[in-house]
C-alpha cells in the first residue's frame, strides 16, 4: 500500500482520532455560519475550487436533552471546510475548538431568501423528512433553529435577524470572520481574498439555483 494512498490515510486517521482521542486544534478550518439558504452550497463549492476538502452539511451534533453539542467524529479529520446549519447553530464551539479557523457569514437579500425558504421548507417537505430515520436529527435540528417544523414567515424573519446580530456581535472586532453576500455582487475577490489564496481563472459557482419545478438551495 502506498504510504500516501487514501486508504492508508483513512486508516491513520481513524486510529488517531478515534482510538486515540486526538484532536487537532491548530487545523485551518474554514466553516460557514450562514442559515441555509443564503447559498451555502455555493460557498462550498467555491471553496472545493479553492483547494479546500469541503463538506456540506456535516453531521458534526448530537442533542443533549434540549442542547445542540458539538459532537466531532473522527471522519472529520478528511475535511478542512464545511457550511451551513450544524455550523450556524455551533460557531461559538467551532471558534473554540479550532482557534485558527475562518468564519464566513454567507448573507441574502431578506425578500429573496424568504421566497426560496418558503419553497423549500414546506410542510410537505418536513413531512417526508421526518419519515425517513436517518434525517431524525437533522429534522429536530431545523426545528430547534426555527421553533418550528415548516416555514413561517414571521419566525424566519426573526431567526434570520437574530442569526445576524450575534454571528456579527460574537466575531466582532476579528480578522477571522467575514460577511459575505454572493447575491449582491460578491464573489471570487471576497472570499478568496479573506482566505488569501488565488482567485481560480473560472466563474464563480451558482449551485442550486431555484429553478420551476425544484427546490435549490
Amino acid at each position: 500500500m502506498p504510504p500516501d494512498s487514501p486508504l492508508k490515510l483513512r486508516i491513520i486517521n481513524r486510529i488517531k482520532y478515534q482510538l486515540l482521542g486526538m484532536t487537532d486544534r491548530s487545523k485551518e478550518m474554514v466553516i460557514g455560519v450562514g442559515l441555509p439558504k443564503t447559498a451555502t452550497t455555493s460557498l462550498c463549492d467555491a471553496l472545493t475550487m479553492l483547494g479546500y476538502r469541503t463538506i456540506h452539511y456535516p453531521a458534526i451534533f448530537k442533542f443533549e436533552g434540549d442542547d445542540v453539542r458539538l459532537h466531532w467524529p473522527w471522519w472529520m479529520s478528511g475535511y478542512d471546510a464545511m457550511a451551513d446549519l450544524p455550523a450556524a447553530v455551533l460557531y461559538r464551539e467551532l471558534s473554540e475548538r479550532f482557534p485558527n479557523a475562518r468564519f464566513i457569514l454567507t448573507l441574502r437579500d431578506m425578500e429573496s431568501w424568504l421566497r426560496s425558504s418558503e419553497k423549500h421548507f414546506t410542510r410537505e417537505h418536513h413531512e417526508a423528512t421526518a419519515a425517513q430515520p436517518q434525517f431524525q436529527d437533522a429534522v429536530a435540528l431545523y426545528c430547534h433553529k426555527y421553533g418550528r417544523p415548516w416555514f413561517d414567515r414571521e419566525s424566519f424573519v426573526s431567526v434570520y435577524q437574530q442569526h445576524e446580530q450575534e454571528v456579527r456581535e460574537y466575531f466582532a472586532g476579528s480578522s477571522r470572520f467575514t460577511a459575505i453576500d454572493f447575491g449582491a455582487g460578491d464573489g471570487w475577490q471576497e472570499l478568496a481574498g479573506f482566505l488569501q489564496r488565488d482567485i481560480p481563472d473560472k466563474p464563480f459557482p451558482k449551485s442550486n439555483e431555484w429553478q420551476p419545478g425544484r427546490v435549490g438551495r
